[in-house]
């Protein structure tokens, strides 16, 4: 084989496996995509506006419906992640989270969850739109207009915890007390046993 037949076979070898490579990661799931934190987006507003990017997080608050266009909020912060539990759950921290505008259409065929909110988790979800910073167009909102919307996982119940059980005891323990004094007291009064009167000074 001549060396000019090796090399083209070569070239189109590299070729074919550079897009292949290509293809592969343009049908990689949204999630699987790097994902701009909310928080970057709104401290460096300017370095992002108007661009496009993915944005991952949980689904909160209402989901607003306006004839064709749906608003919804989506939150990335710490209790994505780790929610806050009823009965023993600290804040731990602000919450973080930016608007969603997408069409109705879109949002009614794949979002069948409700939104997150005390004892329940919202559906978590991957968005890649365009995001707009103080848009004149929407009265100075800052959002980002999906293009696509991913359901990474759905909605469900937070469970609760019981109450400890050391609390429980202890108010066992102060009623059952309670209850000993007063039949001590009523059985005394029962016996004519008089209490002794504190000493008078």
């Amino acid at each position: 084989m001549r060396p000019e037949e090796t090399t083209t076979k070569w070239t189109r070898g590299l070729v074919i496996g550079v897009l292949g490579l290509a293809l592969i990661v343009a049908s990689l799931p949204v999630a699987a995509q790097e994902a701009v934190p909310v928080e970057a987006l709104l401290l460096e507003p300017a370095l992002y506006d108007e661009t496009r990017v993915t944005i991952v997080g949980e689904l909160v608050g209402d989901y607003s419906r306006r004839s064709a266009i749906t608003w919804i909020q989506l939150n990335d912060d710490v209790y994505v992640t780790d929610p806050m539990m009823p009965f023993n759950s600290e804040p731990r921290g602000a919450n973080s989270g930016i608007g969603v505008k997408i069409s109705t259409a879109h949002f009614d065929e794949t979002i069948s969850s409700p939104p997150g909110r005390y004892g329940w988790r919202g559906p978590e979800v991957a968005v890649s739109g365009i995001f707009y910073h103080l848009d004149p167009d929407e009265g100075g909102e800052t959002y980002v207009a999906a293009e696509s919307i991913r359901v990474l996982s759905d909605g469900h119940r937070i469970p609760t915890e019981p109450i400890g059980f050391t609390p429980v005891l202890g108010l066992v323990l102060i009623a059952v007390g309670l209850l000993l004094y007063t039949l001590a007291r009523r059985r005394n009064v029962r016996e004519g046993i008089a209490e002794t009167p504190p000493p008078s000074n």
